[in-house]
């Protein structure tokens, strides 16, 4: 099913549930459409999540999908703070923007882009229920990664 505009689904410090700052660099300019699901491995980096794209069933991760107002303008803003540069820096990227089929629960499947973690993921613990906001309820002393370096 078609949404009618660009989705995006957010899974971990952009979404509404998990409440950082990451939320407000683009709640004016989107709307909530649904929650959905992915098929993916979620894993703890410490003050954020980063998902591996998956084709196992039991590999689910849970999210927000949320339609943008002005996709390219928001879109950009968020490559820039998932660290997406397309080469134009020395360190290799950790995220690449994908679309991808995303199960919503009240519009049946729809299409999105998603955050997908690129780097090696060895040694990270593994969130397996997928659901990053309930993960932060059990982790002790979390804080949410800043808008800006706070070095």
């Amino acid at each position: 099913m078609s949404s009618g505009g660009t989705l995006l689904f957010v899974y971990g410090t952009l979404r509404r549930a998990v409440q950082a700052p990451a939320y407000s660099l683009f709640a004016d300019q989107a709307d909530f459409f649904d929650h959905g699901i992915i098929g993916a491995r979620m894993y703890d980096f410490g003050n954020y999540p980063g998902v591996v794209l998956s084709d196992d069933p039991a590999d689910r991760v849970y999210g927000e999908l949320f339609l943008l107002h002005a996709a390219e303008t928001t879109l950009k803003l968020l490559d820039e703070y998932e660290g997406i540069h397309r080469g134009t820096k020395p360190w290799p990227e950790q995220y690449a923007r994908v679309e991808l089929p995303v199960a919503s629960e009240s519009h049946g499947m729809v299409t999105a882009w998603v955050y997908s973690y690129l780097l090696a993921v060895e040694g990270k613990p593994r969130i397996v229920h997928g659901d990053y906001a309930k993960h932060l309820r059990g982790k002790k002393n979390y804080r949410p990664p800043p808008l800006v370096d706070e070095a």
